[in-house]
């Protein structure tokens, strides 16, 4: 009626428990290893992909300027031509 469990099995489940917790911190450590990895490869991304958007508007900036440029150029010009 009573299970009577000895201290051997009692010793055999601290043991199965303590390789489990083992198992545990290590994956644990793996994931967190893992997180680290994926953050920095994002920053590292987003860094990239900020530097690139600077240059696209810089680009930009200097393309609307030129056409702007060439705007004006062609209305002096053909201000001159009704002179």
């Amino acid at each position: 009626m009573h299970n009577i469990i000895s201290d051997s099995d009692y010793a055999e489940r601290i043991q199965e428990m303590e390789a489990k917790l083992v198992a545990l911190r290590l994956s644990r450590r793996v994931l967190m290893d893992m997180l680290k990895k994926e953050q920095e490869e994002k920053n590292a991304t987003i860094a990239r992909l900020q530097a690139e958007n600077k240059k696209l508007r810089i680009a930009n900036h200097n393309y609307a300027k030129k056409i702007w440029q060439n705007h004006l150029a062609c209305a002096d010009h053909h201000i001159g031509k009704e002179k």
